[in-house]
């Protein structure tokens, strides 16, 4: 995808989880739909592969949080030969009126195989609250939970 000279996307976390996140997940239009593409942040692929030969610092990708067990409530957040681990207890991201809509929770990438590497992958994983969201407004392309329920990430080379 090609965007014009000087274009840059630099959302606030209101604006991500409200105007992209919620969009997507009740399948609405996005307000621009090729910055934030889907990809399997949580399989076989590492970091480096998933970024690819891009130029630019920061990335944002849907994805899927996958469950360690079925009806279980803990993320399974393998990627590659490393995992994703969580830095500090999530925070809130509130509306205009401060009522809460999501959370926003930073990890970084751990594999301690690849000194090269490790610690040297930023990932902020945003999630929606569960009061925005009616279970019959639920898109089902994602067929998911709305109160266990992270699509939208942004991923930073911290190198």
């Amino acid at each position: 995808m090609s965007f014009p000279v000087g274009f840059r996307f630099h959302p606030s976390d209101r604006e991500l989880v409200f105007h992209y996140l919620y969009r997507k997940v009740v399948g609405k239009p996005l307000p621009c739909e090729h910055v934030v593409t889907e990809c399997d942040l949580y399989g076989e692929r590492e970091p480096w592969q998933i970024y690819g030969g891009s130029t630019e610092k920061i990335r944002y990708f849907f994805t899927k949080l996958k469950k360690k067990t079925d009806g279980g409530s803990r993320i399974d957040r393998t990627i590659g030969s490393g995992t994703w681990k969580g830095q500090r207890v999530a925070s809130s991201v509130l509306d205009e009126q401060g009522r809460c809509i999501g959370r926003k929770k930073m990890l970084t990438y751990e594999n301690k195989g690849s000194a090269m590497n490790h610690g040297r992958w930023v990932m902020h994983e945003y999630g929606l609250d569960g009061s925005l969201l009616d279970e019959t407004q639920v898109s089902e392309l994602f067929s998911i939970e709305p109160n266990s329920t992270s699509l939208l990430l942004n991923f930073d080379r911290t190198y």
